[in-house]
């Protein structure tokens, strides 16, 4: 309050100096400063309040520095998160559901069963996290680098998620059903035993990748390049892979019922020990290409 004071005070010497203005002018300004000061006195109480109790539902805490403290069951929810630094921090537990989180830094933090349910975390850094069974449902994480995170068993249905870079990450038993994932960066990273059942993944690079026991029912992969991954057992019934890339991608115990191939760059692929029911090749880049009736090698050069 003594601060407040001390600035009012320097503002009316100020305005006494500019007496040349016209008194409206004065008074704007005036009252343009006093509004700022009470402004960032009311954040500086939400940031004391916060740390002292953990909680701070409804506030403001954009552009704060919160990196590398324990924030453990921390209960944040729609609050104002954006530009919020919380690298090398914990928040196991936490509850930030409803926040506007955009363009935050997560690096290296530690997120364990955070929940960030119909939060907006588009732009944001969570690289090297740890985001394991933390609940990201109905979230927005656009642009988003997670890069070498681990997201397994955590829950992403319905995410919209259109061009993140999830490179090199484990989202093993992942809930991934209706993600958007369009245009994005998926390459080495490990999908086994998840779930992205109805998920969209065109136009995105996820060479390498494992998609082992993992539900892709009616997912799209329209022109993504997935050469040499690994979908061994995956259920692919009705997916679309066409103009994709699945060059060197072994599909040995994969369940292929009405599988879209139309166009798809199939050189060198295995689908010799594959459950094959009505698959369309229309038009598939077939060279050295194992299928149940034998190896093809239409296009051979």
């Amino acid at each position: 309050v003594d601060i407040i004071v001390l600035l009012i005070i320097i503002v009316l010497i100020l305005i006494n100096l500019t007496s040349m203005l016209n008194k409206q002018i004065q008074l704007h300004i005036f009252l343009l400063f006093t509004i700022k000061l009470v402004f960032a006195q009311d954040r500086s109480s939400e940031l004391d309040n916060f740390l002292d109790s953990n909680i701070c539902n409804g506030c403001n805490l954009s552009n704060i520095n919160l990196s590398d403290i324990n924030l453990d069951n921390a209960e944040l929810e729609n609050t104002n998160l954006a530009n919020t630094n919380f690298s090398d921090s914990t928040l196991v537990n936490a509850s930030l559901k409803n926040s506007t989180i955009t363009a935050a830094n997560f690096k290296n933090s530690n997120l364990r069963y955070t929940s960030f349910q119909s939060a907006k975390l588009d732009d944001s850094d969570l690289m090297d996290a740890d985001l394991s069974y933390s609940n990201l449902s109905n979230s927005s994480i656009r642009n988003t680098s997670l890069k070498n995170t681990i997201l397994d068993e955590a829950e992403l249905n319905n995410a919209w998620a259109n061009n993140i870079n999830i490179s090199q990450s484990s989202l093993v038993k992942a809930g991934m059903k209706n993600i958007v994932m369009r245009s994005s960066v998926l390459s080495m990273s490990n999908f086994s035993e998840a779930n992205i059942e109805d998920g969209d993944l065109s136009h995105s690079d996820a060479h390498g990748s494992v998609f082992v026991d993992t539900k892709l029912i009616d997912a799209q992969f329209i022109k993504s390049n997935l050469r040499q991954s690994n979908f061994m057992n995956a259920d692919l019934s009705n997916t679309n892979f066409s103009s994709a890339d699945l060059s060197g991608t072994d599909f040995t115990g994969a369940k292929l019922i009405n599988t879209n191939f139309f166009n798809a760059d199939l050189r060198y692929s295995n689908l010799r020990h594959a459950k094959i029911l009505n698959i369309n090749i229309d038009k598939a880049v077939l060279c050295k290409t194992k299928l149940p009736w034998g190896i093809r090698n239409d296009d051979c050069k």
